[in-house]
């Protein structure tokens, strides 16, 4: 009896193990069903996009299976130009879309064609969760070849790849390119190495409520002619002006931005002169909103108008006396090994002060003041003493410095006057 009940026990956990088995594909077959159908109905829905500059979009599907589709789609864009892209997807505890442009229609045809340009092919992947959460786009690039008429210089690049996503409210775009890099006809018959190229390109474009778009910039080895580093980084970032906003046209309070700048090449090397780094560091102030619109509509005024020009420097005198914008330069530098010289300042307008009498009347209001340190070891002892006469710079514990003072009706560097604003820029 004993022994019945144990065998009739093992078949009931058999036949329970092949009942969860068989609920668990049935659940993974609707799982892919489902993602299917919420697939087809996105697919569907690309033919009602018309947001400019698309014209129209046709959606065809070519294959279908059960957990699989192959489809193309054509853009037509306003101007005309059209854009064919060839395409499967499958589904499966996520949905995966690959397309790439079809190189017999349309600009694909036109890219194809074109004998200067060799090995172009593309990748757009599109990838959700099981959850329906859309994954990073991706859009992928084969290496290419460019030849110029007549093999005047050929220019390489390497596979390349640009990532898509929305973070937060922000839309976030990156970009990676393996290296470039070109040749003239005379290289090449030489068998010379390129004296242009750069090596491990990345950059990043984030775009959301700032009227200003965030972007960084790296890169590892470059060559340009006689110029030459281990890396380089440019960054263009903005955040909110720290203090209260100033009141708008409407009695509002109206946001203000910083906009910061940030420059930097390491290990630069150029006419047999090297350095550890030369750098850039600065802020823009209280950038409104109002003032950037303004400056836009100027600035795009200029292309048909050169007198628009005026409106332009005329729009930026009145935020730099009237609205608070100002320059601060946190750092300048070069760098070489131990040594580094700086600049450091801010042109920032500050009104005269009304009870101000004699001299300090005269030179009106401030435009601010910049200050400059140069260790002895980076500058030619000859150069030095020059500068050094004329009380422009002065030797402090082994390091010269100088500072520059701006004024509106003077401009004076270590206490010493040097004429006015315009003519201290005609000096450049």
């Amino acid at each position: 009896m004993g022994y019945g009940r144990s065998r009739d026990c093992g078949r009931r956990r058999r036949r329970g193990g092949a009942h969860h088995l068989v609920s668990a594909a049935a659940a993974g077959a609707g799982i892919i069903t489902w993602e299917g159908r919420v697939w087809d109905e996105h697919a569907q829905d690309l033919a009602s996009y018309k947001e400019a500059p698309v014209k129209t979009v046709i959606f065809t599907e070519t294959a279908r299976t059960w957990r699989t589709r192959a489809f193309t789609v054509e853009v037509e864009l306003l101007n005309g130009l059209k854009m064919v892209w060839q395409g499967g997807a499958e589904f499966g505890l996520g949905t995966k879309t690959k397309a790439s442009l079809d190189l017999t229609q349309g600009i694909g045809a036109q890219i194809a064609a074109d004998k200067s340009v060799e090995g172009f092919g593309d990748e757009l992947v599109i990838e959700t969760s099981m959850t329906g959460t859309v994954k990073p786009v991706v859009r992928r690039l084969n290496p290419i070849t460019y030849r110029a008429p007549e093999n005047a210089f050929v220019c390489q690049a390497e596979a390349a790849s640009i990532t898509g996503e929305k973070i937060g409210q922000d839309i976030v775009a990156r970009f990676v390119l393996g290296g470039w890099s070109c040749r003239t006809a005379e290289e090449i018959a030489a068998n010379a190495p390129s004296t242009e190229s750069m090596k491990d390109l990345r950059a990043e474009i984030r775009v959301g409520e700032k009227p200003i778009a965030d972007f960084t910039f790296t890169s590892g080895p470059f060559v340009s002619g006689e110029l030459s580093g281990d890396g380089t980084r440019a960054a263009f970032i903005s955040a909110r002006s720290a203090g209260p906003a100033p009141e708008g046209k409407d009695g509002k309070a109206a946001q203000c931005w910083d906009e910061r700048v940030e420059l930097s090449v390491t290990n630069p090397k150029a006419g047999g002169e090297s350095a550890s780094e030369i750098g850039l560091d600065l802020t823009i102030t209280n950038l409104s909103e109002a003032f950037l619109t303004e400056l836009q509509t100027a600035t795009q005024e200029t292309a048909v108008n050169p007198d628009a020009a005026f409106r332009v420097l005329g729009i930026w005198s009145r935020a730099f006396t009237k609205d608070g914008i100002a320059l601060n330069l946190t750092d300048a530098r070069y760098v070489r090994g131990k040594d580094a010289a700086h600049l450091k300042g801010a042109f920032a307008y500050k009104a005269a002060d009304p009870n101000a009498q004699g001299q300090e009347l005269a030179r009106g209001a401030s435009w601010g003041s910049f200050e400059l340190a140069i260790p002895q070891a980076l500058i030619a002892k000859q150069t030095a003493a020059v500068y050094t006469a004329s009380g422009d710079l002065r030797l402090i514990d082994g390091v010269y410095q100088s500072k520059l003072e701006i004024f509106e009706n003077a401009c004076f560097v270590n206490g010493n006057y040097k004429g006015n604003p315009i003519a201290l820029l005609s000096l450049f």
